[in-house]
C-alpha cells in the first residue's frame, strides 16, 4: 500500500472511531491526512469506498500467512487455541471499526456486508483448517462448514461481548476463556 493511501486510511479509521461514518466527513478526512479532498476520490471513489478499503486492510488474510500456518502442529487443541487467540487479538487490534460497523449498520446496510468479512474470513481459515484435520482423520466426519460456524460464533460471541459489556457479562479473561472453550469444542471433535 502506498504512503498516501496509508495516511488516508489512517485518518480515517482516527476520525470514524471518534466521530462514526456518518459524522466524519471527507473534508475532514483530507484535512487529518494532508491530501486534497480530490486525492481521496481519486484513491477510493467515495467514503464508502474508504470504509471498505479500511475494511480490507483489516481482514485476516494477512494475519493467517504462510507463516502462520507453518506454526500449526496438527494438534487440534493446540491449534484452535492458537488460531483463537491470534483471531481475538486482531479483533481487539480493530475493535473500534467492528463497533462502528455494527453502530453505523441501521443507517448504511451496505456496511454489514463489509463488516461481515471479519467472521467469514476468519471462517475460511477454520474451515480449511478443519477439513486438513478431517483429510488426516485426526477428527470425526462432521459437517465441517457447521463446525466452522460454530467456531467463529463461539469466539465473535466472546469478542463482542466483551467490547461491548466488559466484565459485566463475564469475568472471565481471555486465556482461560480460550483455554476452556478450545478444549471443549476440540474434545467434541475428536475421534
Amino acid at each position: 500500500m502506498d504512503d498516501t493511501r496509508k495516511k488516508i486510511i489512517e485518518a480515517t479509521v482516527s476520525l470514524f472511531v471518534s466521530k462514526g461514518f456518518k459524522g466524519t466527513t471527507t473534508k475532514e478526512i483530507a484535512i487529518a491526512s494532508g491530501v486534497n479532498e480530490v486525492t481521496i476520490f481519486r484513491h477510493f471513489g467515495s467514503k464508502q469506498g474508504l470504509f471498505e478499503a479500511v475494511v480490507d486492510s483489516m481482514t485476516f488474510q494477512t494475519v493467517y500467512d504462510e507463516r502462520f500456518l507453518s506454526e500449526l502442529s496438527w494438534d487440534l487443541e493446540k491449534d484452535l487455541c492458537l488460531i483463537a487467540k491470534t483471531y481475538q487479538e486482531r479483533l481487539d487490534s480493530i475493535r473500534d471499526i467492528v463497533l462502528i460497523g455494527f453502530r453505523e449498520a441501521g443507517n448504511y446496510p451496505e456496511l454489514n456486508e463489509l463488516i461481515s468479512k471479519f467472521p467469514q474470513s476468519f471462517k475460511s481459515v477454520v474451515y480449511n483448517y478443519l477439513a486438513e484435520m478431517r483429510q488426516k482423520n485426526k477428527i470425526v466426519d462432521v459437517n465441517i462448514e457447521l463446525q466452522a460456524m460454530n467456531f467463529v460464533w463461539l469466539n465473535f460471541g466472546y469478542f463482542i461481548s466483551k467490547a461491548r459489556f466488559g466484565q459485566q457479562l463475564i469475568a472471565v479473561d481471555q486465556d482461560e476463556f480460550l483455554q476452556q472453550s478450545t478444549f471443549l469444542f476440540a474434545r467434541g471433535l475428536k475421534p
